[in-house]
């Protein structure tokens, strides 16, 4: 029993859990016992899985009888190892911690070869996470939620930190030493990794707390770690992982006097450290740091600690920069904080890298280039590998810098760079070796810190940088650019504002050339570097940048002439259509540029008067083809669909002719603008602006409705409710739900406004009159402009029977009618004799049959209803009867219309509404009855 117990313990100290909490939902009574079944149930789902032996011996020593179990006497054994009670009377009683009371399983092999080997391939896996800054508790901790200490073993294998060439036998020999059944204990090995003790605590938390009072010999020459290099790899850890030690001190010191204990100072710089990629510190160089900055009371000065670790970050001073604004701040060079040295071993190799390197880092000045973002995004996680692939660096090399390397250039780079641990290249070591923008010395004594006004003439600037071949004519590439800004009807601030997150008005040149092709994607490369040039800043420091602002308001200015229309509110403005024509006149291309002589114009003029004499006389409609050629109504087409179209207008035009007409006609985008050869074949006369337009059809709709409102006459109330009650229970609407989003406070009123809204969001149309009549019939007394929503709700709701029978319960209640019911009935009112006399002929002759035949209608209709809902189209009721041979030529039409009007629900049209089959059979099953009780009462009477 005992072997039993400690068992169930310390699957319940590594899961974390509460046995006596599954117990609870089956002792509702709280009686303190289970059955037997019940425990084996709870047991399992707290993890713990016994066998029937182990069940019996359970039940003979905490069985209550033979069907029950004590399970408060099971609970309190097992948790006793978790808690202790009574600790309210005898608080000085000594706890221990749960590890410390559990014998745990030893990890080690029992032969001594097999454990040798095991320790040789540990300390290759040690060795390789201390040289990457890996820690296995981080990369388990996502798959270990309950920081239990384990995972599966797929997920052990799969995950471990391994150095490359790492055979499969010594993966095999870690894995077997810490698997216990389907799972593994990576806290163990997080343990032995981080070099501590055996005896030490699995948790990670655990690994802060105060350890034990010893004495500390005095730290002698032998020690792995001395004050000056631990310091310096705290500031290059902090530097590198964007940590401030101060911000995890500053908590534990409230009254903020610079000083904390021992155990805070340790839980502050373990949390400190525990960023990813960064130094951990062992136990003994913590105590390095706890002796340096101890005082004479025995507490920690953090602040002078976090002083001296952010002298690599801030002035390289003790001072502060609050007492020394001016101190210089140190030079942080990229290449400081990259890990690796990439050099290659053949010197020839090595010379020709360095050429390289060279022509790229001259390359990177003179464009201002930014290689980071570019290689961060393809990082597969996201900067924190710090390496990319052989295919991924050749792609952003040419991406980035656009030089034609040699395969062999790229090759030797990628050797260069090339990181044996994980075969990736080391994009940060490359990015520090060629820009040198990133490495920007601090200025000498002789030397200016920021540049003077006169020397940023001397800047390069775009035009300086492109080649006059590279460079397209700024005037016609403006022309360009406003005709389709104009066009399209774009705001060319949307495109370039992003951009400029702070709103400078300055971007760079990649920038704004990206934007610009986003505007205008017709552009050429030459064209972009125009605009670039031309809005290249010339007071703004290095590197090159563009005025985006200045841009936006040349091409805004053909909208809007001023900017401050709210200073000159009476400016009169251009319009707009005037203003495209315009546009469009002028970048138009002469007969030259098109390719036309002089004699083509009289050619092309012959042929369009020619066209325009056709049109007129046999009353051709020549936009219809065009137009269907063009649903998007884009007023352009290629030019053999222009040609097609042109021939299915029926006009006679010859082939060479429709050639001219395709080379005058033709845009900058190849296309053929057809909308330009209609406007000049049939002109058309200049129609009012849209604004006027609508403002006289809004003003007419007005004088239309004001005159339909005083020939109405008022409408009658009951007659009004009654068409209420139809779309209700049509549509199943719910009324008081609309009205209850008025009335926050359930007044059971609103104001007659709110009550014309909400009928018109439940879309049921009534006219003002009738509107006037509920109003009137609804009104709250001494409130004319309120309308009770609850009166009007209740006496509508009165169509599916009584309500308000929770607050009068004596009332006699009328039995629910369903819907459909209702639907039906109101068909019925509105049938007429010779439908009623059709539709009984044809239900009798279908009864009869069926009656005849031992015919199952609803298992045939169900077929079709797979929602259950009780309803079928008429084409699937059609359907059944004619298979079943009850619709046959002899049913007219007008007859099977005459029959399923009764039982149409929702739409009114025969060919789209629903047909409520159960009240059709419910139908033929009554006359079924009625044919039988008619021939038993005949044969009684015969005999």
């Amino acid at each position: 029993m005992d072997e039993i117990i400690r068992r169930i313990q310390k699957v319940v100290v590594v899961k974390g859990v509460r046995v006596h909490e599954f117990f609870r939902d089956f002792d509702r009574l709280r009686t303190g016992k289970v059955s037997k079944t019940q425990f084996v149930r709870c047991i399992g789902q707290a993890g713990v899985y016994l066998s029937e032996r182990d069940v019996k011996i359970i039940h003979r020593h905490y069985g209550k009888d033979e069907f029950s179990i004590d399970y408060k006497q099971f609970v309190d054994d097992i948790e006793s190892v978790i808690t202790t009670k009574g600790l309210e009377k005898i608080p000085n009683v000594d706890v221990r911690h749960a590890h410390d009371q559990i014998e745990w399983d030893k990890f080690e092999y029992s032969d001594e070869n097999t454990e040798s080997e095991y320790k040789d391939a540990r300390d290759l896996v040690a060795h390789h996470c201390h040289k990457y800054g890996l820690s296995v508790k981080d990369i388990y901790i996502g798959f270990d939620k309950t920081n239990r200490g384990w995972v599966t073993v797929s997920q052990f294998e799969r995950n471990l930190p391994l150095p490359p060439h790492f055979s499969e036998s010594k993966i095999e020999l870690i894995v077997n030493r810490f698997r216990r059944g389907d799972l593994a204990n990576y806290a163990v090995l997080h343990k032995e990794i981080e070099g501590h003790k055996a005896e030490d605590p699995l948790t990670y938390r655990h690994t802060l707390r105060k350890p034990e009072i010893v004495e500390h010999a005095t730290l002698t020459s032998t020690t792995t770690t001395n004050f000056d290099s631990l310091m310096k790899a705290l500031q290059l850890s902090f530097l590198k992982t964007r940590v401030r030690p101060l911000e995890y001190f500053r908590d534990y010191d409230k009254l903020r006097s610079s000083f904390i204990t021992q155990n805070q100072f340790e839980c502050g710089l373990s949390l400190a450290c525990s960023a990813p990629g960064g130094f951990r510190p062992n136990r003994s160089q913590v105590q390095v740091l706890v002796q340096h900055y101890k005082n004479d009371e025995g507490k920690i000065n953090y602040r002078k600690f976090c002083k001296h670790v952010d002298d690599m970050l801030y002035t390289g001073k003790e001072e502060d920069l609050v007492n020394d604004p001016l101190a210089q701040l140190p030079v942080i060079k990229a290449k400081d904080i990259v890990v690796g040295v990439a050099v290659l071993d053949n010197e020839e190799d090595e010379l020709r890298a360095q050429e390289l390197l060279n022509k790229m880092r001259q390359r990177i000045d003179e464009r201002g280039l930014d290689l980071y973002p570019q290689f961060r995004d393809v990082d597969r996680r996201s900067g924190f590998t710090k390496g990319v692939t052989w295919p991924q660096f050749q792609r952003l090399l040419d991406l980035t810098l656009s030089m034609n390397l040699s395969d062999y250039d790229v090759v030797l780079l990628c050797n260069k760079y090339n990181n044996p641990a994980t075969g990736h290249i080391n994009y940060m070591r490359f990015i520090a070796d060629v820009d040198d923008l990133v490495n920007i010395p601090v200025a000498g004594e002789d030397e200016e810190l920021f540049a003077s006004l006169d020397k940023r003439k001397e800047f390069l600037t775009l035009k300086d940088i492109h080649k006059e071949e590279d460079v397209s004519d700024m005037e016609k590439t403006m022309k360009k650019i406003k005709h389709h800004v104009i066009e399209k009807s774009l705001r060319v601030s949307e495109a370039l504002r992003d951009f400029d997150p702070l709103r400078k008005g300055l971007i760079t040149p990649a920038q704004f050339k990206r934007g610009l092709a986003t505007l205008a994607p017709h552009l050429s490369a030459g064209e972009l570097n125009a605009v670039a040039s031309a809005y290249t800043s010339a007071s703004a420091p290095p590197p090159t940048t563009i005025e985006w602002r200045r841009f936006v308001s040349d091409m805004d200015h053909m909208h809007v002439p001023s900017h401050k229309l709210e200073a000159t509110p009476t400016i009169e403005l251009h319009d707009f259509d005037e203003l495209r024509r315009k546009v469009k006149e002028e970048n138009q291309e002469s007969l030259e540029d098109r390719g036309l002589q002089d004699e083509d114009r009289e050619v092309l003029d012959a042929c369009l008067e020619s066209v325009r004499k056709q049109a007129i006389e046999l009353c051709l409609d020549l936009g219809a083809p065009f137009f269907a050629a063009d649903p998007l109504r884009r007023g352009k087409l290629p030019p053999s669909k222009f040609a097609r179209c042109l021939d299915m207008t029926r006009a006679n035009v010859f082939p060479e002719d429709i050639l001219l007409l395709q080379k005058f006609y033709t845009i900058q985008s190849g296309e053929v603008d057809y909308a330009s050869f209609l406007r000049d074949v049939v002109p058309h006369e200049p129609e009012d602006s849209l604004t006027e337009q609508t403002l006289r059809n809004m003003q007419q709709t007005l004088n239309i409705r004001q005159q339909r409102l005083e020939d109405e006459e008022g409408g009658d109330v009951d007659e009004v409710l009654y068409r209420i009650e139809i779309q209700v229970v049509d549509r199943r609407i719910r009324l008081e739900e609309h009205f209850r989003g008025f009335d926050k406070l359930r007044k059971g009123y609103v104001s007659k406004p709110m009550f014309r809204s909400a009928m018109s969001m439940c879309n049921i149309g009534l006219t003002p009159a009738e509107y006037a009549a509920l109003e009137e019939k609804y009104s709250v007394e001494g409130m004319p402009d309120k309308f009770r929503y609850t009166s009007f709700c209740s006496d509508v709701n009165e169509a599916f029977g009584t309500v308000d029978l929770h607050t009068n319960p004596t009332k006699d209640a009328v039995k629910r009618r369903a819907p459909t019911n209702i639907e039906i009935d109101q068909h019925l009112k509105n049938e007429s004799e010779e439908q009623v006399k059709m539709r009984n002929e044809l239900l009798d002759k279908i009864a009869r049959k069926v009656r005849q035949r031992g015919i199952s209608l609803i298992d045939d209709l169900e077929d079709y209803d797979k929602l259950h809902t009780g309803t079928v189209t008429v084409t699937q009721f059609q359907r059944v009867l004619s298979d079943l041979g009850l619709y046959d030529v002899s049913v007219s039409k007008k007859q099977f219309d005459a029959m399923c009007h009764k039982y149409l629900v929702g739409l009114r049209d025969v060919a789209s509404s629903k047909l409520h089959y159960k009240s059709f059979v419910a139908d033929i099953e009554e006359l079924q009855d009625n044919l039988h009780t008619k021939y038993v009462s005949s044969f009684i009477k015969r005999n």
